[in-house]
């Protein structure tokens, strides 16, 4: 996979940076009470989706992330 690895690195670094104490944009944006995000992609017009492996890497950080994909990469 092209680069795959060392991208994953640097989002790994990133995210070591901020797990132990949290991000604090997030911090401020969010309550303490926010359960539950969910998100759509909708396009107006045909497109390539592409980066679905890394999507489910980082997602593994993030045990309590449910992740629902309809499409396959490059499709």
């Amino acid at each position: 996979m092209f680069e795959l690895d060392k991208g994953l690195e640097i989002v790994e670094l990133a995210l070591k940076e901020d797990m132990p104490a949290g991000d604090l944009t997030t911090d401020a944006i969010l309550s303490d009470q926010a359960s539950s995000v969910s998100a759509r992609v909708e396009t107006r017009e045909p497109c390539v989706v592409a980066g679905f492996p890394a999507v489910d890497k980082i997602v593994q950080y993030f045990p309590d992330v449910k992740l629902s994909v309809f499409h396959s990469d490059g499709d």
